[in-house]
């Protein structure tokens, strides 16, 4: 997969005069899957995270406005002595910004033409990356679940504990009140002996 980015990369920057960078962005999450400049000062992920904004708002205004059967190609930003270029995803999952040097504006028609050759390859990456995140949330919940359960057979474990603990304290308090109550009798069996003798006494 980095190998296939990085000749896209190298694709663009060897056919597309003016070349500065390019990333590869989701539109729900906003996460870029790549990004490559040519210039150290500009980040071209930062850059799709502005241009993100600006597609969310065009999806929003064509639902709002009810443009059926619309949906977003291209975006171009033409600058002073730049061209910011967002190119959207068939299904609109995704989209491609690409910022080039270009005074003339002549160079779009070899960016739409290398996008469009890579777009394919592009979906196909971003279906490996669904299923790698799908395969983590079923590995994940799985995991959670076979915490739950451990956890689940811990307390029980220690409500056993429990009731056994508290039998073995009512046993303790029911032999306490049998013992006492055997002392009282006694007791009272020694005192009667004693009322007994004091009275033949007199």
């Amino acid at each position: 997969m980095s190998e296939f980015l990085k000749r896209f990369a190298d694709n663009l920057n060897k056919n597309v005069p003016g070349f500065i960078g390019v990333a590869i962005a989701e539109v729900k999450t906003g996460i870029a899957i790549f990004s490559h400049s040519v210039d150290d000062e500009f980040d071209p992920e930062l850059a799709s995270t502005f241009y993100l904004e600006i597609v969310r708002a065009k999806i929003n205004s064509i639902y709002v406005l009810k443009l059926k059967n619309q949906k977003i190609d291209t975006i171009v930003v033409n600058l002073t002595s730049q061209i910011h270029l967002v190119d959207l995803s068939d299904n609109g999952e995704y989209f491609i910004y690409l910022a080039i040097e270009d005074d003339k504006n002549d160079s779009l028609p070899v960016v739409k033409k290398l996008i469009e050759q890579y777009k394919q390859e592009i979906k196909s990456i971003q279906d490996e990356l669904r299923m790698v995140h799908e395969d983590l949330q079923n590995y994940e919940m799985q995991k959670a679940k076979s915490y739950r359960d451990e956890l689940e057979q811990i307390e029980k474990e220690l409500k056993l504990i429990r009731e056994d603990f508290n039998k073995t304290e009512d046993n303790k308090a029911r032999l306490l009140r049998e013992e006492r109550e055997q002392i009282e009798i006694e007791l009272k069996i020694v005192q009667e002996d004693l009322r007994k003798q004091s009275e033949s006494e007199l």
